[in-house]
């Protein structure tokens, strides 16, 4: 009986380390989707700013 519950005990420790790591993942690659939405808008301002100056200077 007591090997068992310490059988239960270890399949739930490491079914909650699986999902800390799922959760860090996740999150690291939703912080990465973001920072590439972001630098992808900063690369598209910058293109059309240069291109408004190439066609004015």
């Amino acid at each position: 009986m007591e090997n068992n519950e310490q059988k239960g005990n270890v399949l739930f420790k490491k079914l909650d380390l699986a999902f800390v790591y799922l959760f860090v993942f996740l999150v690291g690659v939703a912080i990465i989707l973001a920072m590439t939405s972001f630098l992808n808008d900063k690369v598209k301002e910058f293109t059309e700013d240069a291109i408004v100056m190439n066609t004015q200077g």
